[in-house]
C-alpha cells in the first residue's frame, strides 16, 4: 500500500523526519508546509516534492494520506485537530500541545470519532537502550523500582528557550519514559531551581516526580551545558540498578588524558530511534491499527508539565491531577 504523506514543519526536526521518509523508508512525501517558503522549499527540493506555506492546504489535500505535524508547538492542535476532522492519522511531535488544556481537546476530538488516529513523537520509547532498561526492569529479578535518576542536556539553547518551555519541549521526555517504564501514574511534581547560568531563566533545573506507587525520579534538565548533548537513566531497584546512556565507543588515550566523544545533538543521539518510530507509524498507517504512543499519552504529559511549570512559581510539590484513563486508550 502507498502511502502519501504531508509533512508540517521545515525545521530541524521537519527535515530529519523529512529526508528518513523520503531517503531511508522509500516514502512518498507529498508536499511539505512551513510559514517560512523559503525553509519549505529548501528540504522539499532535496526530498523532491512541493512546498507551501499553507499547512491547512496540506492537511485537506486528497491526496495525502497521513501526515507528520513538526510545527511549532503552539500549532500543533489545530493541526492535529483538523487532522482529526477528516480522519486522517497523524504522527504529531511531542508535546501533543504546550498545554494540558489544549491537549485535552485534542483528546476528546478523537475520543468522539471513537478510534485512535494521533501518535506522539516519544521516540525515546523505540531507542534500543531505554528498551533493554524496560526489558531488565520486567524481568522482575532485580525486585520493583525505587527510585530513577534522569540527566538531560543541551549544548545551546536561545533565549526564546525559557523555564515553561524547559518543561513542556524536553523534560517532556523524561516525564513520558518514566509513565512508560514503570506503568503507573505521575501524582506530584517539585521544581527545585539553584543557581543559573542566566539571570531571568532557571536553567539548570532540577524537577522531582513522584509516582502512584511511590517511585521518585529525579530531572536534571541543563539546555545550556555547552560541551554537547547527552541523556543518561538509572533506575534504582531492590536488589541492583539498571543504567543507560554512559558514554561509549571510540576512546582516545593521549597527553595524560582520556577522551571519549558525545554526541553534539539530539538528532544524533536518537536517529535510529527517530527512524524506528516513524517505521512503526507506516505500519500503523497501513493497518489502520495505532498502538504507539497515543493521545492519551501526549495528555497525561502535558498534565504533569503544567503541574512541574506550577512548581517553578510556587517553589513546592504540586499534585498532578489526572482523570482515568478513557476505554479507547487501554
Amino acid at each position: 500500500m502507498s502511502i502519501r504523506i504531508g509533512l508540517i514543519g521545515a525545521g530541524a526536526m521537519g527535515v530529519h523526519h523529512g529526508e528518513t521518509l523520503a531517503f531511508e523508508l522509500g516514502c512518498e512525501v507529498a508536499a511539505v508546509a512551513d510559514i517560512d517558503l523559503t525553509r519549505a522549499a529548501a528540504l522539499a527540493d532535496r526530498i523532491g516534492t512541493e512546498a507551501t506555506d499553507d499547512p491547512i492546504s496540506v492537511i485537506t489535500d486528497a491526496d495525502v494520506d497521513a501526515v507528520v505535524i513538526a510545527s511549532a508547538d503552539s500549532t500543533h492542535e489545530p493541526y492535529a485537530l483538523a487532522c482529526l476532522e477528516l480522519g486522517k492519522p497523524v504522527l504529531c511531535e511531542k508535546p501533543l500541545a504546550p498545554q494540558a488544556s489544549a491537549a485535552g481537546r485534542i483528546l476528546a476530538a478523537e475520543q468522539e470519532m471513537g478510534r485512535r488516529l494521533i501518535q506522539v513523537g516519544f521516540m525515546r520509547r523505540y531507542d534500543a537502550d531505554y528498551r533493554r532498561m524496560k526489558a531488565a526492569l520486567e524481568a522482575g529479578n532485580l525486585g520493583s523500582p525505587l527510585l530513577m535518576h534522569c540527566v538531560h542536556r543541551n549544548p545551546s539553547a536561545g533565549a526564546d528557550f525559557h523555564s515553561a518551555w524547559m518543561i513542556t519541549s524536553s523534560v517532556s521526555h523524561e516525564i513520558d519514559i518514566l509513565r512508560w517504564l514503570t506503568g503507573t501514574e505521575i501524582v506530584e511534581a517539585t521544581a527545585v531551581h539553584g543557581r543559573s547560568v542566566l539571570e531571568d531563566i532557571h536553567d539548570p533545573q532540577l524537577i522531582l516526580l513522584r509516582t502512584s506507587d511511590g517511585l521518585v525520579a529525579d530531572v536534571e534538565f541543563f539546555a545550556r551545558a555547552h560541551y554537547g548533548y547527552e541523556v543518561r537513566a538509572e533506575l534504582v531497584l531492590e536488589r541492583g540498578t539498571v543504567s543507560m546512556g554512559m558514554p561509549s565507543g571510540l576512546q582516545v588515550r593521549t597527553d595524560n588524558q582520556l577522551v571519549t566523544p558525545v554526541t553534539p545533538g539530539f538528532v544524533e543521539r536518537f536517529a535510529p530511534a527517530y527512524r524506528a518510530q516513524l517505521r512503526d507509524w507506516l505500519v500503523a498507517v497501513r493497518s489502520g491499527r495505532q498502538d504507539g504512543p497515543s493521545a492519551w499519552d501526549g495528555y497525561a504529559t502535558a498534565v504533569v508539565a503544567d503541574a512541574c511549570i506550577a512548581s517553578q512559581s510556587s517553589g513546592g510539590p504540586v499534585p498532578v491531577d489526572l482523570p482515568t484513563r478513557p476505554a479507547l486508550y487501554h
